[in-house]
């Protein structure tokens, strides 16, 4: 199973979103996790939760392109 986040400011502050990455976490590998950025920067786009991880990232905000969210590169 992958999980597939769609990442906005909104979707960060959502406490169901949380719960839901953070189960996700304790029962799959993070690297069957897919972030799809809708719209904002991806520093606060993306969940807490998947701040620190490399995760394979999809830009919907103009960019069609599929890049590995990386926290270094955010830098």
């Amino acid at each position: 199973a992958t999980l597939i986040v769609c990442c906005s400011r909104d979707a960060t502050d959502s406490p169901w979103v949380k719960h839901e990455v953070e189960f996700y976490l304790q029962h799959h590998k993070p690297a069957r996790v897919a972030l799809v950025l809708l719209r904002d920067d991806p520093a606060i786009a993306v969940p807490q939760a998947l701040r620190k991880r490399d995760i394979w990232r999809h830009d919907l905000r103009g960019r069609m392109l599929p890049t590995i969210w990386s926290p270094v590169a955010r830098r």
